[in-house]
């Protein structure tokens, strides 16, 4: 029982020494894409009245295509 106490008491102090030692710092550097916003001064088209038919599904398509054509203008792609 004492040779166990004893043992314990030695053992304890480096046990908490090995745990206080400095870390190890890892940096690692990676380089990531970042998009920026421009400002564009495209004038938008006047979206069209919501209709349930196929002309108001036409409609909504031409427009959705109109803002695309503009809007690639902005980032510099050709349409």
């Amino acid at each position: 029982m004492k040779t166990s106490a004893i043992l314990f008491i030695t053992c304890l102090p480096l046990l908490l020494c090995a745990s206080c030692a400095s870390p190890e710092i890892i940096t690692q550097t990676e380089i990531v894409e970042v998009k920026i916003p421009v400002r564009c001064d495209v004038e938008m088209p006047q979206k069209p009245a919501f209709r349930k038919d196929t002309e108001g599904a036409r409609a909504l398509l031409e427009y959705f295509v109109q803002c695309e054509e503009r809007l690639r203008y902005c980032v510099g792609e050709s349409p």
